[in-house]
């Protein structure tokens, strides 16, 4: 008789998580989305001494280093174009990586931990 694996296997779907892309895409879940609803632009910001990911979401851009947060109603995600921010970076993104996030409703920030040993490689 077969038997239902009932493992853990993959993320919790209501669990944030923030997705590098191979085409320089920095991908956000339903449940970052949920956490920040007025997630319409973001400072992307960077901790060089932990290797953290910050993002620094507002209502309305602040300056011009505002990027937009185009979102996906379909797919209840959204997508903020990362290419030139993880090239300056040295943030690897030969291959899609998927990292648990860190929301900080307090400041409307999302922090990733890219040394995280549990990070997801896709593809």
């Amino acid at each position: 008789m077969f038997e239902v694996f009932r493992g853990k296997g993959r993320r919790d779907i209501g669990s944030p998580a923030v997705t590098l892309t191979k085409a320089g895409n920095i991908n956000l879940n339903r449940a970052v989305l949920d956490a920040i609803p007025d997630a319409n632009f973001v400072h992307l910001m960077f901790d060089k001494d932990n290797r953290r990911l910050g993002l620094k979401f507002m209502k309305r851009p602040e300056d011009r280093y505002s990027y937009p947060v185009k979102k996906n109603e379909k797919s209840n995600s959204a997508m903020i174009s990362g290419r030139a921010f993880m090239k300056n970076y040295s943030i690897p993104f030969t291959v899609t990586t998927s990292y648990d996030a860190t929301v900080d409703k307090p400041n409307n920030m999302v922090v990733v931990n890219l040394t995280e040993t549990e990070k997801k490689k896709i593809k």
